[in-house]
């Protein structure tokens, strides 16, 4: 008997015989990974946009005799979105990573070997939204004619997956949700075309400023709260002594970006109708970063080659300990 790949569709393994009773848009042989902790779902079958550290794991079997030299390839699908290849959504879509050469053992259930592949859905996908209905979609085969959907078809044809008939395929639906509050920080900064007469185009672009403080910048951390006025000569942390001083983050931001209906990114180009107001959103991600750090980034909103409007926002990271007294203060 030739090799003989498939992906399960229940525990325990059902060796790829479709049972009637399975249930075929969740199967147990695909997965997510993701970090650990208090802000996220053990969920398999849930995942995070923006959220680093993500894969998807899909876990194969051979029924047959000989060893399979196979290859796995793996889909995302955000339904109701149309914008990439295959009618799924630009970065949730197409092949995800290159297909995966593996080789399964014979006679071994569909939970003895696997691939994983990382995976970075981003916060953009979600259209504005808290969450989005997807689903992700495998395929395990040795001829690479059995490949489906065909990556050479033009964009948009449909995906030719079929999980009611075809052992090879497989598929899990999943949730994908917005970025955990407190693994992102978000800023709100309010925007507008100030044009009451015209629609026009814009473009928003954030940087992150490194190096030495400016003078400006030292004169406004003095007037916050997060500067003990006792130390003259420096930038030093209530409540430390005179032991900590803020000074500008060593390393770079890993993660950041600005966040305006469903366009994500560094810079972003919109069209404001007249008069229209809203805002436009600063995330960040810091990273590892010490206590008293202080990062600093420019968001500036242009139309043309004119800047019409811009703001720097700084962040302070402060030891717990310092935070927890703040908020026992203020609630004094």
């Amino acid at each position: 008997m030739a090799p003989d790949p498939y992906i399960r569709f229940r525990d325990p393994d059902d060796g790829g015989l479709r049972p009637p009773d399975a249930s075929l848009y969740t199967t147990p042989a695909i997965s997510i990974n993701k970090p650990t902790g208090p802000l996220f779902s053990t969920d398999p079958a849930v995942a995070y946009a923006g959220v680093d550290g993500q894969s998807i794991r899909v876990e194969v079997g051979n029924r047959g005799d000989a060893d399979a030299q196979a290859t796995v390839t793996v889909w995302a699908c955000g339904f109701g979105v149309n914008s990439g290849p295959h009618g799924y959504a630009l970065t949730l879509g197409g092949v995800l990573g290159e297909p995966r050469a593996i080789e399964i053992p014979a006679h071994t259930v569909g939970s003895g070997t696997a691939v994983t592949i990382p995976w970075k859905p981003q916060a953009g996908e979600l259209g504005g939204a808290t969450e989005l209905h997807c689903c992700i979609r495998a395929n395990v085969f040795i001829d690479a004619a059995d490949q489906e959907p065909d990556p050479t078809l033009p964009a948009n044809t449909p995906p030719d997956i079929d999980i009611h008939t075809n052992i090879r395929h497989a598929q899990r639906n999943m949730t994908l949700l917005a970025k955990p509050p407190g693994a992102m920080f978000m800023f709100a900064l309010a925007m507008a075309n100030a044009d009451l007469d015209a629609d026009d185009d814009f473009v928003f672009e954030v940087t992150e400023r490194r190096g030495m403080f400016e003078a400006n910048e030292v004169a406004h951390l003095r007037r916050t709260s997060w500067v003990d006025p006792e130390f003259p000569d420096g930038l030093v942390l209530p409540g430390t002594d005179g032991t900590l001083e803020l000074a500008p983050a060593r390393r770079d931001t890993p993660e950041f970006g600005l966040q305006l209906g469903r366009e994500s990114g560094t810079e972003l180009q919109v069209r404001l109708g007249a008069g229209e107001e809203g805002t436009v959103t600063l995330e960040f991600d810091p990273g590892e970063e010490d206590a008293a750090e202080v990062r600093r980034f420019d968001i500036v909103q242009r139309r043309g080659e004119r800047q019409i409007g811009g703001a720097r926002v700084m962040t302070v990271a402060v030891p717990e300990a310092l935070l927890e007294r703040s908020r026992e203060q203020r609630g004094a």
